[in-house]
């Protein structure tokens, strides 16, 4: 049996690191290293991991950075002085809990995979459940990884175990995103994904690890997809799957680039496409301004009984309605309906607000449909009118 690295990057994490340390020490599978890797904090982190450090000599070190580089490069460190060949992904902010190391290594062994993910459960800033789960699409495996992570990153770094190899690092090049990055390119390359259903970590969500910076993120990930070889890509997709599947995840790298265009002359091929990519063709008149065609699509899938139950079906419609026909009383009972799916969801919350003042400059139509376990309805701050 290996043992296991665990890599836990840190900035000003003092409210947190010790809780997330402890829940580590606590796993039922003991033989691991944990590195803390500091990035230059500048609270108690650093006298809070020492402190660990001192009473468990033998199995954590603490690692640190002269200046502050990003977590890319804080995880990159870590993995730099790992002394095992299996890694172990952990964030200062998250619970785990005791059988997570247990249970995804076992099943990493198992299976023979090189990437492990599980599921987890999310938790506030006081440890109290948000009664939300992450979830993964339940068709998602090694053989359509690379299509599904075109579509989207439906990955988290820090739920993550790997088979250590020189292809297991992070672009420090970006702001955010990095883990996207480094699971698009395992894919393609064709490593195998497991995905563990068990909930094995707590994921703390607090002002500091909420998606405010969704420009950022938008902008680091149209670099990764302007890196991608597109048409090898596309002949690697059109040989391992339909050429539907393969012009579907296409046009989706094409909408995340904002090439509308391109993504709806992919999309036009085909007379019956997933609800993601029916969901991407009416972005792409929306984005071409044929508003018209895009509310018709709109329209259309929500009258799907397996998709009305999608809050961005309805906020989009009801953006789409007032554009069109500035009419508060059509439009407003569309995002009253979105709003009733899902009470967080921002852009319905800012339209609602719009719509009620009879404004029509700054409406948001949401490129990408909700998921409907994920929390951070801040992903979805995409689009404004």
């Amino acid at each position: 049996m290996s043992n296991v690295s665990i890599v836990m990057p840190a900035y000003n994490s003092e409210a947190y690191i010790a809780q997330a340390i402890e829940s580590i020490i606590q796993q039922t599978f003991q033989q691991f290293e944990l590195i803390v890797i500091d990035d230059c904090s500048q609270d108690g982190t650093v006298a809070i991991a020492q402190s660990f450090v001192q009473r468990y000599p033998d199995q954590i070190r603490l690692v640190r950075h002269d200046q502050n580089k990003g977590v890319a490069a804080a995880r990159n460190t870590g993995i730099l002085h790992s002394r095992y060949d299996i890694l172990m992904m952990a964030d200062t902010d998250d619970i785990q809990l005791p059988q997570r190391l247990q249970i995804t290594y076992e099943t990493l062994q198992q299976q023979q995979a090189d990437v492990i993910l599980h599921d987890c459960y999310m938790i506030d800033s006081l440890g109290h459940s948000l009664q939300r789960t992450k979830g993964y699409p339940a068709d998602l495996r090694t053989d359509n990884v690379v299509i599904k992570l075109l579509e989207r990153n439906y990955f988290w770094t820090s739920l993550s175990m790997f088979r250590k190899n020189e292809h297991i690092y992070f672009d420090e090049r970006l702001p955010s995103s990095e883990d996207y990055d480094l699971f698009l390119r395992l894919a393609i390359q064709g490593y195998t994904f497991v995905i563990c259903p068990e909930l094995l970590t707590a994921y703390r969500v607090h002002e500091h690890n909420l998606s405010a910076k969704v420009g950022m993120a938008l902008q680091a990930t149209r670099y990764i997809l302007s890196k991608l070889d597109i048409p090898s890509l596309y002949s690697q997709l059109c040989t391992q799957h339909s050429q539907m599947a393969a012009d579907e995840a296409i046009a989706a790298v094409h909408l995340w680039l904002n090439q509308p265009d391109q993504a709806l002359t992919l999309l036009c091929r085909h007379s019956h496409l997933s609800f993601n990519s029916s969901f991407a063709l009416a972005i792409c008149y929306y984005k071409l301004h044929d508003y018209e065609r895009s509310l018709a699509q709109f329209e259309k899938l929500a009258e799907s009984d397996s998709e009305a139950s999608n809050a961005s079906l309805w906020n989009n419609i009801g953006a789409l309605k007032m554009l069109l026909r500035h009419n508060q009383a059509l439009a407003l009972p569309y995002i009253e309906k979105a709003l009733a799916l899902r009470s967080d969801y921002q852009d319905a919350q800012h339209n609602w607000q719009l719509i009620g003042s009879a404004q029509t400059d700054g409406l948001r139509v949401t490129e990408r449909p909700l998921r409907r376990e994920i929390v951070h309805t801040d992903h979805y701050k995409l689009s404004e009118h």
